[in-house]
C-alpha cells in the first residue's frame, strides 16, 4: 500500500493476500491518493476498483443503518459512543471514505442503558445472534452491543478519562460520541492483542494494524507519551511495543525510540514477522496456536464459574469460535 506498483511482477499471490486479509479496497484507495492508479495493469486496476466501489457501497448501507439506530436510542435519551469501524464511518471525510471492510458496527452504551438500547434494537427489528451481536436480514452487518468495563477493565477509560477524550459528532440528524485517535488506539491495541490474542498467537493482523498507522498519521495524531502511561503495566507495555514494533516494520514510519526493548519481545517480533515464511511459517504458527490454547484455557479456568455450568461454557465457546470463523467469510 506504501512501495512502487511498478515493482510487481506477479500480481496474483499480492491480491490473494489482500483478500485473505481483507485489505483489497485499502489499496485501491491508497493507489487513488498517491495517484498511481495508471502504473498497474488493466486487469488489476479494474479488480481492485470493482471490490473499491462495492466497499463503498456497502459502507454507506452501514452508515444509513447506524444513523438509524442512533436515531432510535438518542429518542430514548442515549448518546452512545461508536467505536472500531463505527467510528471511521462518522469521523471519514467526503474525499477519502473509509476503505475498511467491516462486519459490523460497534455501539457502546452505559452499563445502566443496556436495556434501553436492547429495546430500541427489538423495535426496530433486531434479534440475537449467537456469538455475534444482533441483526437483521436486510442489512450488510451486525450491531456488537457493548457494555463497559467488560472483562479487561484497567484497559478501559475511567468516566473522568473518556469525558476529556471524547467529542459528539453528527450521525445523520442524531449524535453520538467518539473517542480520540489515542483512546481509539488503545482500544484497537487491547482488541488486537488481549482480546484476539495475538500477543500470543503471533499473528500480525494487517487490517488492524492499517487502521493504527492511519490514526498515527491522521490529523488528530496519536499521543504515543499518554499512551503509555495509559498501557503501563507489565502487560500493556508489552501489548503497545509489539504493536509499535509491527508498526515500524511493516508502514516504515518512524514513532521515535523506545526505552530498552526486552530480548523476549525482540524475538517475539521477529516471529511474528516471519509467520508466512516459507520454511519458519509452520513452526511460528504452530507455536502461536499452542500458546493461544493454553492462554484461553487460563481465561476459561479463571472465569469458570460453577462448576456444573463448565460443560455448557465450553460448548457457547466453540459455537462462537465456529461463528465467528464463518463471519469472516465476506
Amino acid at each position: 500500500m506504501l512501495g512502487d506498483p511498478s515493482a510487481v511482477t506477479d500480481w496474483e499471490p499480492v491480491l490473494a493476500f489482500a483478500n485473505n486479509t481483507l485489505l483489497t479496497p485499502a489499496i485501491w484507495s491508497s493507489m487513488l491518493e498517491r495517484r498511481q492508479q495508471d502504473m498497474l495493469p488493466q486487469d488489476v486496476a479494474s479488480f481492485l476498483g470493482y471490490i473499491h466501489h462495492c466497499n463503498v457501497e456497502r459502507n454507506r448501507r452501514l452508515r444509513m443503518q447506524l444513523e438509524e439506530l442512533v436515531g432510535a436510542m438518542n429518542a430514548s435519551g442515549i448518546v452512545p459512543t461508536l467505536t472500531k469501524g463505527a467510528a471511521l464511518l462518522v469521523c471519514e471525510k467526503a474525499e477519502r471514505p473509509t476503505s475498511r471492510i467491516m462486519r459490523d458496527l460497534d455501539i457502546t452504551v452505559a452499563d445502566e442503558e443496556r436495556q434501553i438500547a436492547e429495546r430500541c434494537l427489538l423495535q426496530l427489528g433486531y434479534a440475537p445472534i449467537e456469538a455475534l451481536g444482533w441483526g437483521r436480514s436486510k442489512d450488510v452487518g451486525a450491531v456488537d452491543l457493548h457494555f463497559p468495563p467488560g472483562r479487561y477493565p484497567q484497559y478501559w477509560p475511567s468516566p473522568s478519562l473518556a469525558e476529556r477524550h471524547r467529542r459528539e459528532v453528527e450521525v445523520g440528524r442524531g449524535r453520538a460520541c467518539v473517542l480520540s485517535a489515542t483512546l481509539q488506539a488503545q482500544h484497537w491495541i487491547v482488541h488486537d492483542m488481549l482480546k484476539d490474542g495475538h500477543l500470543w498467537n503471533l499473528h500480525i493482523d494487517l487490517r488492524n494494524l492499517f487502521e493504527l498507522y492511519r490514526l498515527s498519521t491522521g490529523d488528530s495524531a496519536i499521543d504515543w507519551s499518554e499512551l503509555r502511561i495509559l498501557l503501563s503495566d507489565p502487560l500493556g507495555r508489552a501489548m503497545l511495543t509489539a504493536q509499535r514494533l509491527a508498526l515500524a516494520s511493516v508502514f516504515a514510519i518512524d514513532l521515535g525510540e523506545d526505552a530498552t526493548i526486552p530480548a523476549w519481545l525482540k524475538l517475539h517480533h521477529t516471529l511474528r514477522r516471519n509467520e508466512y515464511h516459507p520454511q519458519l511459517g509452520y513452526v511460528v504458527r504452530s507455536a502461536g496456536s499452542v500458546a493461544w490454547t493454553m492462554r484461553t484455557a487460563q481465561i476459561q479456568w479463571r472465569f469458570r464459574g460453577p462448576w456444573r455450568e463448565l460443560p455448557a461454557r465450553f460448548i457457547r465457546k466453540g459455537q462462537k469460535v465456529l461463528a465467528t470463523g464463518r463471519s469472516k467469510e465476506i
